[in-house]
């Protein structure tokens, strides 16, 4: 961090105005509040322009707001407090400050001294690294003849090196002219006794600014200047951050390394959300090396500086036409003033946090085949795809109008089917229908809450349809269960009928459920135990048993080898179970 203060007076809307940046500094507010100012003001002090390419006008910048004095001149004040770095002898606090007068484009004065009137070293590098400091304004207006500026730009701080290879090059370049437009130099020798030749401008800087950037992807090589602005802008603190490494680079050996700040307007303009929200991680990344001071609208670059260390936001607010800061939402009126950003800003966070989610499940499935000519139904695990087609293949002809599709092994799970079933309903070559199966659980639960919002945000809504396990069932046990007002968490094992249940109890494949006291707190009297809730509420010992206990998960695969072997003997499809896959067929079938 350099500057670590900026007071400014009688600028513009900024009549007498102090802030303190950090790194990356967001300075937020309605549309002409002023917050502009005070990067045109930077721009102003490290580079003697206003706007870019513009001088000071006095009588247009000195604020209409300023307090007069009698018998004062009128001047406008830009002081900065800056920090050297630590390893620097003179590493105190320095102000600088100038001071501009009507009449003059120039700084009237300056006053350039460190915090507590202490001198300067006789070999201080302290004040040859202040006047190196580079400014680079970015305005919210980027047109061509920007784009230009910066190319010549481009071509200055790489003369040094470029210089020898491009006086070899145009040799050659130039040969090959002067042999097919000999007959022009012949005559000019003729008829005025002059030796007339093409050559190169001696400043290649009008050279570099009609070279075009050109830029490919996948599909085709453009020239930059024909892509969408979005694309342009993002190559501005590309462009911008080489300079200033090149400034470095180029510097002479011994001396200060010269450092830069940027003052950039706007960088959300022309991109879509998204894109805001990386080129917002990307200036946070940049300002460990060069500070940033930016003018935002968006939530993307609010929401940054609001997270990060060594990062603030401002907000501008602009009353009788004279412009302040205040660091915190809660000390100002709010007033249409202060716009919706603050409001919008943790939305942002949770949608952003929701689509990288999104990204990282679609990415996980990669190559897996998404059954793009059939229909199809996503399950959680391999117990759900074996017992489900079982029960179909006893109830219904072959083939079936659907596919059941899993991940084979741990990767398997909610987040998985979820995943699947998502990248399914936003591929436009998908054909057939889309279902997922998921447990009555809390996971189950977050995962249709999630679908829910996914769908609506892609205007898929109907694109996909959600069956509940046990949301559907026969008159068994878990119906028993349900009807005495029991909460369950419900997998396909509990669908699977009291004769399956009794083979896992005698095979010790049960275990006490970790949730159901919980899930049925509120069922509770003062007096009394969840013992005698269930003792009260249901006789049946294998209903009991339901509600108690649960099939462990490392002998899920045990147990559903043995339903699919029973269903295979006996031809009989458990209750509860096939209501489910009726339910699912008639989907499918329709």
């Amino acid at each position: 961090m350099y500057i670590t203060r900026i007071k400014i007076k009688n600028f513009r809307s900024l009549v007498d105005m102090e802030v303190f940046p950090k790194n990356y500094t967001v300075l937020a507010g309605a549309n002409d509040s002023g917050k502009s100012n005070v990067l045109r003001a930077l721009n102003l002090f490290f580079n003697n322009q206003t706007d870019v390419g513009r001088s000071l006008v006095f009588a247009n910048d000195y604020s209409q707001k300023a307090v007069g004095r009698i018998n004062r001149a009128k001047e406008i004040t830009v002081e900065l407090e800056i920090q050297p770095p630590s390893n620097y002898t003179d590493n105190d606090p320095v102000v600088w400050r100038k001071t501009w007068r009507e009449g003059s484009v120039v700084p009237y004065d300056e006053h350039l001294g460190m915090v507590g009137g202490r001198e300067f070293s006789a070999r201080s590098k302290t004040v040859y690294w202040l006047r190196q400091l580079g400014y680079e304004y970015v305005p919210a207006i980027r047109g061509e003849e920007f784009f230009g500026t910066l190319k010549r730009r481009l071509h200055n701080t790489l003369a040094e090196t470029i210089a020898p290879k491009l006086a070899k090059a145009s040799g050659q370049f130039l040969k090959s002219i002067r042999t097919e437009v000999s007959g022009i130099e012949d005559e000019a020798l003729r008829l005025f006794n002059l030796k007339t030749e093409f050559s190169l401008p001696t400043d290649l800087g009008s050279l570099f600014e009609i070279l075009d950037f050109k830029t490919a992807d996948k599909h085709a090589a453009t020239p930059l200047q024909h892509r969408g602005d979005g694309v342009q802008g993002r190559h501005i603190p590309i462009i911008l951050r080489f300079l200033a490494e090149q400034r470095k680079a180029n510097f002479a050996r011994g001396r200060p390394s010269p450092e830069t700040i940027f003052g950039y307007e706007e960088p959300e303009n022309n991109l879509e959300l998204s894109k805001q929200v990386e080129e917002a991680e990307e200036f946070y990344n940049c300002s460990g090396s060069i500070q940033v001071l930016l003018t935002t609208h968006s939530p993307a670059f609010y929401s940054v500086a609001k997270s990060q260390e060594d990062a603030s936001a401002l907000y501008a607010t602009r009353n009788n036409g004279v412009t302040s800061f205040q660091e915190s939402t809660t000390t100002q009126s709010l007033d249409s003033g202060l716009g919706l950003m603050p409001f919008i800003e943790p939305y942002l966070k949770i949608a952003t946090g929701q689509r990288d989610e999104l990204l990282a499940q679609l990415k996980a499935i990669g190559s897996q085949s998404l059954h793009h000519d059939k229909s199809v139904l996503c399950v959680e695990g391999d117990t759900d795809k074996v017992i489900i087609e079982k029960a179909c293949s006893v109830l219904f002809d072959l083939p079936l109008p659907f596919t059941v599709v899993t991940r084979a092994g741990a990767g398997a799970g909610t987040n998985w089917a979820v995943g699947y079933a998502t990248a399914r309903s936003v591929m436009p070559d998908v054909k057939g229908k889309t279902a997922i199966l998921l447990d009555s659980d809390q996971a189950g639960a977050n995962a249709e809450e999630m679908l829910n919002e996914r769908m609506k945000a892609l205007d898929l809504k109907g694109s996909l349809k959600y069956f509940k396990v046990g949301r559907a069932n026969g008159e068994d046990e878990l119906r028993s269960v349900l009807r005495a007002g029991f909460q369950l968490s419900v997998a396909i094992e509990e669908l699977c009928g009291a004769e399956a249940w009794d083979h896992a109890e005698a095979k010790g494949w049960l275990e006490p459920r970790s949730d159901v006291v919980k899930q049925n707190a509120e069922k509770l009297r003062a007096d009394q135990s969840f013992e005698q809730l269930l003792q009260e509420r249901v006789s049946d010992h294998k209903c009991r048993r339901l509600v108690e206990s649960r099939i462990k998960w490392m002998k899920k695969n045990e147990f559903s080898n043995f339903v699919v072997k029973r269903i295979e003997a006996t031809s009989d499809v458990p209750l509860s179970l096939k209501q489910l896959v009726q339910e699912i067929h008639k989907y499918f079938a329709n």
